[in-house]
């Protein structure tokens, strides 16, 4: 069994307010909870109202399913917002 750590850094320019980057979180965590055997939370920059950081963390068999999972979860991210993907970082423990 291999544990997948993803953390991810997104830019919305539009947020004006931590009220407007909030919205913004939600609709994301909720699309990445939904459907996928996952854990996600906003856990870095979280006092920036432009950027939004989260991190994943997925039990899988393999570096392969793992591989796999980080695409699903990249392409639930691009479908969820209109936030630009600026950074990401994936570990396996």
């Amino acid at each position: 069994m291999v544990v997948l750590y993803l953390t991810m850094t997104l830019r919305a320019d539009w947020c004006n307010s931590l009220k407007d980057k909030r919205s913004e979180v939600r609709k994301v965590l909720a699309k990445l909870k939904n459907g996928m055997n996952i854990s996600a939370c906003e856990t870095h920059e979280q006092d920036m109202h432009r950027l939004i950081g989260i991190s994943i963390v997925g039990l899988v068999f393999d570096h392969a399913q793992a591989d796999a999972l980080v695409q699903r979860v990249l392409v639930a991210v691009d479908a969820a917002t209109d936030a630009e993907l600026i950074h990401t970082e994936q570990e396996y423990r």
